[in-house]
């Protein structure tokens, strides 16, 4: 019997307690989350710029770093409605474009 006694004090003990203390909501994690958000939106924001300046996928030149001259529209013939040639000139290349409303080819 008394082993019985000491073995259910000790699970008693043992126990943790069955309601914490501690609140689910604060308002200083709250207002922590929304600061690493903006972190993150800032960081993302900055490496943006950075590969759109300095990365591989800058196709198209700069503003400014071709003359005004680079292109030049030589001639245009329309052949319809919201339909037409072009003979451009592009960098002392001439090009035919056919022009539609839905793309140009």
């Amino acid at each position: 019997m008394a082993n019985a006694t000491r073995q259910t004090e000790t699970l008693a003990i043992s126990s943790p307690p069955l309601t914490p203390d501690i609140p689910s909501f604060t308002w200083g994690g709250y207002w922590h989350g929304i600061g690493v958000m903006f972190l993150l939106l800032g960081i993302l924001w900055f490496l943006l710029r950075i590969v759109k300046r300095y990365g591989r996928f800058n196709f198209m030149p700069r503003q400014g770093s071709l003359d005004k001259d680079a292109f030049f529209m030589e001639s245009q013939m329309p052949i319809g409605r919201s339909k037409c040639l072009m003979v451009v000139r592009f960098l002392n290349k001439r090009m035919l474009l056919g022009v539609t409303e839905q793309n140009i080819t």
